[in-house]
């Protein structure tokens, strides 16, 4: 898990340099989630066990420090991207779980998925982020 921490640390320095100031919500969400997965790309086969074990839904609060850390530093760029595009209220714990749900499921897809350059996770990724930012902005 430390492997995977430390790439997704790295990774997120590569998505701040690669975010535009005139992107949308939905632009910013992808990459960041997208950037994070091209750095994951060479350790994709334990990638998904060690988010089902550490971050999903199903380990019940058991997470470890590494796995806080990495779900803690996730979400806390979601809620930095809200911010940056002018939703002023603090996501709520339950707008966090919601996203939180989606992204392990995308992850779970993606350590799966066999599609030419993974493009089927692309896919569900783009529609998790449109649904996610709709229901957001309808709440």
């Amino acid at each position: 898990l430390q492997l995977v921490c430390d790439t997704l640390d790295r990774s997120e320095v590569t998505f701040r340099k690669r975010v535009r100031d005139e992107s949308t919500l939905e632009e910013d969400l992808f990459l960041y989630v997208s950037t994070g997965l091209r750095q994951l790309q060479s350790m994709r086969s334990f990638v998904g066990p060690a988010f089902e074990t550490h971050l999903g839904p199903a380990c019940g609060g058991d997470a470890n420090e590494l796995g806080d850390r990495i779900r803690t530093g996730h979400l806390e760029m979601v809620s930095s991207l809200l911010s940056k595009h002018g939703h002023s209220e603090p996501p709520t714990a339950v707008h966090l779980q919601m996203y939180w749900l989606l992204f392990t499921g995308v992850l779970a897809f993606w350590a799966k998925d066999k599609s030419r350059k993974q493009e089927d996770t692309l896919a569900l990724l783009d529609q998790s982020v449109k649904m996610f930012v709709s229901w957001f902005l309808t709440d």
